[in-house]
């Protein structure tokens, strides 16, 4: 059976963020620039003679680079300005483009003047520049026709290629077209149709609106009439780098199977898979910057089942006593994890939960985070109270997760990036966590950070991967 990509997927959701509203305003400043320009190439052709149209060109390639860039990075719904601060990458892709452009042209330029003419070419070059020029002005001749239908499948592909490559270099190596017209072919016509589709349907979404603006500019004089719907249509044409750049952008940014869903979204993450095991990992994060060592001498349920075998009378005694011998050992764990169990064993639960934060804290700071971790799962009903920092409760869930403790762990890593106040780490975090807990077979505790994911977050990029995570599991678990 064939595999199929996640860029199906995202086709979609690039058609649902381009039928917004919000794809008229940023379709503005682009028709603003094109309408601008125009002037800018009548005046160069009246005084040098020279065929002005491929700066033109030039600025419709940028416009297309500053919407495929982010759509590169999952953002569908970007604005005209939102790369503005990309300036120096949309200038690296525009040359990428320019050259594959460049080079796929000549075998069209030898085609054209054997099938057109030499002096009939410069009349064509609208239709062989513009990317989704209109075929219907060459349908009179077959010749010209497949001119049109080849340019613009050969500049389409030249988008991608030149959102895809990192170097000028790597846009013509032969993996790169290999990749696109072989691994990736299946992908094309759904990349077309997505593309074609959308500015039909985008067109007939607001057409309808319009009419009524057509109407009374019509009734007011044929002139207005005439303005009104042009300028509607130029505006609507204005919308198509947006719609070509995103669809480009996801379609590099589907690669891969939905197989390999987990990968991609990792990789989306920024998290690099370890070979090491988890016991070597957590050996040589717990050994870095170690104070001297300390005697382990019970292990937290030995501690546990100790203070619960004391006697109610015997805890004030006891509590006592593990407080001089934490003054004057203030760096052992041990002793303070079981003054904080002592505390809580004799009902003073300020000082229990005051102790156990300092004590959590103390051992996971100094390198002894199994027994910090044990303290903390002691504590995990009254954990919101704890008011650790951000960087205790990111390993402490790093601790969890290596121990397949994934709802625990997705919490303590969701906590900490909310508390250091970044959002979108918080989001990529859980779905890590998520991520993690689908791929161990842990099915009912990925189907639930997947609901905490989609009902926490429900208008971000990543809600779509989250629906399909969690459709997924529920058809592994069924």
């Amino acid at each position: 059976m064939q595999k199929v990509s996640r860029f199906r997927g995202m086709a979609g959701e690039v058609m649902y963020q381009f039928m917004s509203p919000g794809t008229l305003f940023s379709a503005l400043p682009v028709l603003i620039v094109f309408s601008m320009l125009w002037p800018v190439i009548a005046i160069i052709e009246d005084f040098t003679g020279f065929f002005a149209l491929p700066i033109l060109f030039v600025a419709y390639a940028m416009m297309v680079g500053r919407f495929s860039l982010p759509a590169l990075q999952g953002v569908f719904d970007s604005g005209f300005f939102a790369g503005a601060g990309s300036g120096g990458k949309l200038w690296f892709f525009t040359i990428r483009y320019l050259a594959l452009t460049f080079a796929c042209a000549l075998p069209l330029a030898l085609f054209a003047s054997v099938a057109i003419g030499p002096k009939a070419l410069p009349g064509s070059a609208a239709e062989m520049l513009v990317p989704l020029a209109s075929i219907q002005q060459s349908s009179d001749k077959l010749s010209m026709t497949a001119l049109v239908l080849a340019s613009m499948l050969m500049l389409t592909l030249c988008l991608i290629v030149a959102t895809r490559a990192r170097t000028l270099r790597e846009s013509f190596s032969l993996d790169m077209w290999v990749w696109l017209l072989s691994e990736r072919r299946a992908d094309l016509p759904i990349f077309y149709a997505a593309l074609a589709g959308g500015l039909v349907i985008f067109f007939g979404v607001y057409l309808i609106p319009f009419a009524l603006v057509f109407f009374f500019a019509f009734k007011m004089s044929l002139q207005a009439g005439i303005a009104v719907s042009g300028f509607f249509y130029l505006w609507v044409l204005a919308a198509s780098p947006i719609l070509l750049g995103r669809m480009c952008g996801a379609f590099v940014a589907g690669d891969n199977d939905l197989d390999f869903a987990t990968e991609n979204i990792l990789a989306l993450l920024g998290v690099v898979p370890s070979t090491a095991s988890p016991q070597l990992e957590l050996k040589l994060a717990t050994e870095a910057d170690q104070p001297q060592p300390v005697e382990k001498k019970l292990s937290f349920n030995e501690m546990v089942a100790k203070i619960r075998a004391l006697p109610v009378d015997a805890l004030t005694s006891e509590i006592g006593k593990t407080k001089t011998l934490l003054a004057a050992r203030p760096h052992d764990p041990y002793i303070a994890v079981e003054l904080a169990m002592l505390y809580r064993r004799a009902g003073e639960a300020d000082k229990a939960l005051k102790t156990a934060a300092r004590a959590i804290t103390q051992a996971i700071n100094n390198g002894y985070a199994e027994i910090g971790v044990s303290l903390f799962r002691g504590f995990a009903k009254e954990r919101t109270d704890l008011g650790l920092d951000a960087q205790t409760l990111e390993i402490i869930g790093n601790v969890l997760l290596k121990q397949e403790l994934v709802l625990d762990a997705g919490w303590c890593l969701h906590e900490s990036a909310i508390i250091a106040g970044d959002m979108l780490k918080a989001q990529k975090k859980l779905m890590h966590v998520a991520t993690i807990a689908e791929e161990t077979g842990k099915y009912t505790e990925a189907i639930a950070l997947y609901n905490f994911f989609i009902s926490a977050y429900p208008g971000t990029n990543l809600v779509q991967y989250a629906k399909q995570g969690k459709n997924r599991a529920e058809a592994a678990k069924s």
